[in-house]
């Protein structure tokens, strides 16, 4: 199956449309280099990352097999509970689909990557909901990440990039008619 291989985002920024705190340096999750976004906070959940327009370039009519996603992330102290709150795709430039958020495991206090979703996985985007190539295409797509932390427990947390992988399936051709008809045009071309 094809896929696009790594993409990263060409918009990320803190999306105050949910939580409290915003991120600072949003746009360091862009590139992969240890400067990184981060919030800060006593408790309760980050505003939003929100990381828009990987510009895959799916072909057109392509079937949307699944989407992978790894963010790269950590917490600054051992002691703090913190740990996903939202992990969600955007499409058209509104949340949709399964939240993948793990709030069951902490952040790490070392950058390391955690993955969300997979070759297969539509994020629970299915029949009339499927995604299309025209809205993965679309400026609006991407992945809006929350963090949260436990209450006492003031903590930062850190991504230091944010990368995903869309795999499809390409629209067949027709070939048998394009074939059939180009044979047709041939032998009456000879015939004359």
């Amino acid at each position: 199956m094809p896929d696009t291989g790594v993409l990263t985002f060409a918009s990320i920024t803190s999306d105050p449309a949910a939580g409290t705190s915003s991120w600072t340096n949003a746009s360091n999750a862009a590139t992969e280099d240890s400067n990184a976004a981060f919030y800060d906070a006593v408790s309760g959940a980050s505003q939003i990352l929100k990381c828009l327009n990987p510009n895959p370039s799916i072909p057109a009519g392509a079937t949307i097999d699944g989407v992978k996603v790894e963010i790269k992330r950590k917490r600054a102290s051992s002691g703090a509970n913190m740990h996903d709150a939202l992990v969600q795709l955007y499409v058209g430039g509104v949340l949709v689909g399964s939240n993948k958020a793990d709030a069951a495991t902490r952040w790490p206090t070392s950058f390391t990557f955690a993955t969300y979703g997979g070759p297969s996985d539509t994020w629970g985007l299915t029949g009339g909901s499927a995604l299309t190539a025209a809205q993965v295409n679309s400026s609006n797509f991407g992945i809006g990440i929350q963090g949260s932390i436990d209450s006492n427990s003031a903590d930062d947390g850190q991504i230091d990039f944010v990368r995903m992988t869309i795999y499809y399936t390409a629209a067949a051709v027709a070939v048998g008619l394009v074939n059939g008809g180009l044979t047709r045009g041939l032998n009456r071309g000879l015939v004359s």
